[in-house]
């Protein structure tokens, strides 16, 4: 089987049906939740179940926007 970034663009590739494939990954989820556990962990931000919303503007502006999503989406 060939490596989807060889089959096609990502654009073209991840359709609606190969998108929910990925998304409803087992393993991709395990894998996702492990990075943004990580992640959170290098933060090191108190986890009292508030978000400063002043410090995801502050990452945001030095990380990129999926590494950042992810962060988010693991805090909420």
């Amino acid at each position: 089987m060939l490596r989807p970034e060889v089959q096609a663009p990502p654009d073209l590739f991840y359709n609606e049906a190969e998108a929910r494939k990925y998304t409803t990954s087992s393993r991709i989820i395990e894998i996702q939740a492990k990075i943004s556990e990580r992640a959170v962990e290098l933060l090191a931000l108190p986890n009292d179940g508030v978000v400063d919303l002043g410090s995801v503007v502050k990452l945001y502006l030095k990380m990129d926007t999926i590494g950042l999503a992810m962060i988010f989406l693991s805090l909420c």
